[in-house]
């Protein structure tokens, strides 16, 4: 069974770096993520206290793998990455067990 992978990637920002442009870096990386093939959906979430989360949904375990390869050699991620603090981050790939949208 092929599994749904929720990337949970926590982060800080490096020293000095704004929220503004961190998002404006951010909205660049949009494009050449969600070209990543098994690419679903994404969240930047932040809890307000300097704390990020980048919450990206893979259609599987291999496609969130290909795309960590991708997003670290693409050079136009370079100025996105290069706003986190590499130190801060902690990645999981948990597989979704139960999803749940509004009605519509």
């Amino acid at each position: 069974m092929t599994e749904t992978i929720l990337e949970l990637v926590r982060f800080r920002l490096t020293p000095g770096t704004t929220p503004e442009s961190f998002l404006a870096a951010a909205a660049a990386s949009v494009a050449p993520i969600s070209r990543c093939p098994g690419f679903r959906s994404r969240r930047l979430v932040h809890d307000g206290a300097g704390l990020w989360t980048d919450v990206v949904e893979w259609a599987d375990m291999a496609s969130a793998s290909r795309a960590a390869e991708t997003v670290l050699t693409d050079p136009a991620l370079a100025p996105f990455l290069a706003l986190i603090d590499a130190t801060s981050v902690e990645m999981a790939h948990p597989a979704i067990a139960l999803a749940q949208d509004a009605a519509r």
